[in-house]
């Protein structure tokens, strides 16, 4: 039901690839890479079930990009972790959206940190006109 529920989300946020198992003794597939919707582009995290402890919060492995951004995050102080439920189908959706607008929220605060007056004013602009918008902020590295 978890999965089920995430794939069946609203919004199609969150996508599932490559599913493995992560022993022979697996009863199911427990590794997953998960593409998660990000303005016009996606980032990719792993997801880490337990196929032996199935009622066990997941695991997730962040790419390098989102690594940094939620450096401060603490993953057991997440509402999601700690309501978690396995018997709640949405327990994994909820958690998932989570990390997802944590991770938009701190792309923007890295962004304003060192954006000019003028972009400052049309992100906080943008946010401010409609807060469920879908900003894609480039890594300021990869400008460089």
């Amino acid at each position: 039901p978890l999965l089920r529920t995430l794939l069946r989300a609203p919004g199609g946020f969150f996508k599932l690839a490559q599913p493995f198992k992560s022993s022979a003794g697996a009863r199911f597939n427990d590794r997953f890479t998960l593409r998660v919707a990000l303005g016009t582009g996606t980032v990719e995290w792993t997801l880490l079930l337990d196929a032996t402890r199935p009622d066990a919060p997941p695991d997730l492995v962040f790419d390098e990009g989102t690594q940094g951004l939620l450096q401060d995050v603490r993953y057991a102080e997440l509402q999601g972790i700690i309501e978690w439920n396995v018997a709640r189908p949405t327990a994994l959706l909820r958690l998932l959206e989570e990390l997802r607008a944590r991770l938009i929220e701190a792309a923007r605060l890295d962004v304003l940190a060192f954006a000019e007056d003028t972009l400052k004013f049309e992100v906080e602009s943008v946010v401010a006109l409609c807060p469920s918008a879908q900003v894609r902020f480039v890594d300021r590295a990869s400008m460089l």
